[in-house]
């Protein structure tokens, strides 16, 4: 049975240090290990309930991922039906990089 009020109070001073606290941890001037244990707890809490009603989400997410990219490395690329064939391509790129690679040592062979 819930024994307390429908909104916890706490003291003006109270609420303004916790508030301090909390802006303090968005920007990094204190650490989650420097705060009381019951502050620390009740973040850990926050935290964890957050992150659970998520976690389908996420789940989801990197199922979908992952299996975009096992159905994006199956596929063969497409040929263009006007264009060379692929094997033609590789062929073009072998030659260019070959042609690139003899302009580079006789550059080097003139230094």
């Amino acid at each position: 049975m819930n024994t307390y009020p429908l909104r916890i109070r706490l003291s003006a001073r109270a609420e303004t240090y916790i508030s301090m606290l909390v802006d303090d941890l968005i920007v990094g001037n204190v650490e989650l290990y420097q705060l009381p244990t019951p502050l620390a707890d009740l973040y850990n809490l926050g935290h964890h309930q957050g992150v659970a009603s998520i976690q389908p989400l996420l789940d989801q997410a990197r199922w979908d991922a992952d299996r975009y990219y096992a159905e994006m490395c199956r596929r063969r690329p497409v040929p263009y039906p006007d264009g060379p064939s692929f094997a033609t391509l590789q062929q073009r790129r072998r030659d260019m990089y070959e042609l690139r690679a003899e302009e580079m040592q006789q550059a080097k062979g003139r230094a």
